[in-house]
């Protein structure tokens, strides 16, 4: 027994002089929406590349001090940083009241490297596990309310109009949206009624991605 009360004693005293972040919670990256895509081209005002989003645990219910990188580049503007229960831009499923997941969205940095990379978040100086992200060549493309299937290039300040149009072939009358683009549907635009997709040819590689801003 006086062998068991030492080791306790010994353990209790270790514990209480241990910072308590010590003891923090491991944060983990368990999965993005997106998985490659190109570096420039947003046009926003804000980001360079793509937007992608991270979902995981332990990231914080706010950006402070943690950083999200690709291949060890900051990202080059943070959209959201916090719990994944759908207020604000935390994305449509809540999974943060059952699963206490968190969740990120960032524009990919010009000064990432091209081809493989991973993406990581650094927690309070520690580093997070990694995702994987392929920086490869492909065009940015918007859709919004105030844009116009007839002379626009569907760029930030020259949007499209319907999602019927940015996905049309242009065999058919449309863009000619290809492999490797990116389009991105702005605030309140709405489609109802039939199809919707017409002639697309994305590939594992360089997939056609149609995204929620």
């Amino acid at each position: 027994m006086k062998k068991f009360f030492l080791v306790a004693s010994i353990f209790l005293a270790i514990f209480l002089m241990r910072p308590f972040d010590a003891f923090a919670l491991e944060s983990v990256l368990y999965f993005s929406d997106i998985t490659s895509g190109p570096k420039t081209g947003l046009g926003d005002g804000k980001g360079s590349g793509v937007i992608v989003t991270v979902w995981g645990v332990n990231l914080g219910s706010s950006q402070g001090t943690s950083t999200i990188s690709v291949g060890g580049v900051p990202a080059s503007y943070v959209y959201y940083w916090g719990n994944a229960d759908t207020t604000g831009a935390s994305g449509p499923a809540d999974l943060y009241t059952s699963h206490k997941m968190q969740t990120i969205s960032f524009s990919v940095p010009a000064a990432a490297a091209d081809g493989a990379n991973t993406i990581s978040v650094t927690v309070k100086g520690v580093p997070t596990n990694t995702l994987p992200f392929t920086v490869r060549p492909g065009r940015i493309f918007w859709i919004k309310t105030t844009g116009t299937n007839s002379s626009a290039s569907g760029s930030w300040s020259s949007p499209w109009q319907t999602i019927p149009y940015a996905l049309r072939a242009a065999s058919s009358g449309g863009p000619g949206v290809v492999a490797g683009d990116t389009i991105y549907v702005a605030d309140n635009v709405t489609e109802s009624g039939g199809a919707i997709v017409y002639y697309l040819n994305g590939t594992a590689a360089a997939p056609i991605s149609l995204i929620a801003y």
